[in-house]
């Protein structure tokens, strides 16, 4: 569990440096860094192994969570427009730590921001209400009393988002947004051994924003 911590961190330092190094110079790059809170749905937890074959109902702990977001923002007619990818983190747990998983979704998203109170070095607002919307790519590493191991599994979901940002100056900001996961998870280890499970999460972050 702590090597799984160190290599998220460790990717988060990698996105941030290999953007400021291969960044664009253009006044709509975007630099979104965040934390908050996620608390998943309680759902069916459906365990098959040589041993046990049963379904749990699932109520899953609220965890922190974070994440950030690289993209850009375009100008012009367009500029309500951008495209962005999110690298994010969370950890629901089982009540009572039959399972835990470790779930971290990278998104490709569509982003759309209405520009409110415009005004010079303000071409967008400096009120901007956002909404974003794409697949999210799950990995979702599972620890469990009853499934032997760590394993890890891939899985397709969706990602929601609706925000507000506050630029305090052309280039730093401030955001606040709701976002809602929604994926169904399946883990097979190599003696065959599965467990399923849809985690639907809502997500309340609040974080620092960057404009290049």
């Amino acid at each position: 569990m702590h090597r799984f911590h160190q290599f998220f961190l460790g990717t988060l330092v990698i996105a941030t440096v290999g953007l400021g190094m291969a960044r664009p110079a253009s006044a709509g790059t975007m630099l979104d860094i965040y934390l908050g809170g996620a608390f998943t749905d309680e759902s069916t937890l459906s365990i098959d192994t040589f041993a046990v074959s049963a379904d749990f109902q699932a109520d899953w702990d609220s965890s922190v969570t974070g994440g950030i977001r690289v993209g850009h923002w375009f100008a012009g007619s367009l500029r309500w427009f951008g495209l962005a990818a999110d690298l994010s983190y969370f950890r629901p747990q089982f009540e009572g730590g039959l399972a835990e998983l470790h779930m971290v979704p990278i998104t490709p998203m569509v982003m759309l921001r209405i520009p409110v109170l415009q005004a010079e070095g303000y071409e967008a607002g400096r009120l901007q209400p956002y909404a974003a919307v794409g697949p999210g790519l799950f990995t979702a590493v599972l620890t469990s009393d009853v499934v032997s191991g760590a394993q890890v599994g891939f899985d397709v979901g969706l990602d929601v988002r609706a925000g507000l940002s506050i630029l305090l100056a052309p280039k730093f900001g401030l955001f606040a947004e709701y976002r809602r996961t929604d994926v169904d998870l399946k883990v097979t280890d190599t003696g065959g051994d599965k467990l399923r499970t849809t985690l639907k999460t809502d997500h309340i972050n609040a974080g620092i924003a960057f404009r290049f």
